[in-house]
């Protein structure tokens, strides 16, 4: 292969003496400010507390892990009760994708479709059992109300090579709390 006459090109940052480190040079010192996180205050370790998701892949994971977690969306249980919601449309109405078609008042009947996918391509899941209607298709929502449910899981796009036919557009996920 001919390089031509190119010049070679050096990538060395201690080639140019403005970015050559200095050997004086030591690290900062640590800051002897007080942290402003609640839980030096209160001398308790702080918790972190990881959002799990079994939806994309019908494996409990890390939604962090997801492959294509842009297309998935966690409701967890304080996100939900901060909305005040008696059935689950009231809650899906904000989730980006999501179409909630409710007929009639509060209480009757309400579908799903995702990203523009009929009801009828979009599964619906109570604890990864299947609550679409056989006869009907979709799963009516409108009287599901979100006593015991501990997070809903929205997963946008195709996923019927897991799920079946029912989730070509894409599969919500009702989880609820374990029993005590």
């Amino acid at each position: 292969m001919l390089t031509g006459d190119r010049p070679a090109l050096s990538a060395s940052p201690a080639s140019d003496p403005a970015q050559a480190p200095s050997p004086t040079s030591s690290p900062p010192p640590p800051s002897s400010s007080p942290s402003s996180s609640p839980s030096a205050s209160n001398g308790q370790p702080e918790v972190s507390v990881e959002v799990m998701t079994t939806t994309p892949s019908r494996i409990e994971q890390p939604l962090a892990d997801t492959v294509g977690a842009a297309s998935v969306t966690v409701l967890t249980e304080p996100e939900i009760e901060s909305q005040e919601p008696l059935t689950a449309p009231e809650v899906l109405w904000n989730v980006p994708g999501l179409a909630v078609q409710e007929s009639g008042t509060a209480g009757e009947s309400a579908v799903i479709g995702i990203r523009g996918a009929d009801p009828l391509q979009t599964l619906v899941l109570l604890d990864g059992v299947r609550i679409n209607m056989p006869f009907r298709g979709s799963a009516d929502l409108g009287s599901q109300f979100l006593d015991g449910v501990d997070q809903i899981e929205t997963v946008r796009g195709a996923y019927s090579a897991l799920y079946g036919s029912d989730a070509m557009g894409g599969v919500v996920n009702l989880r609820m709390l374990p029993p005590t």
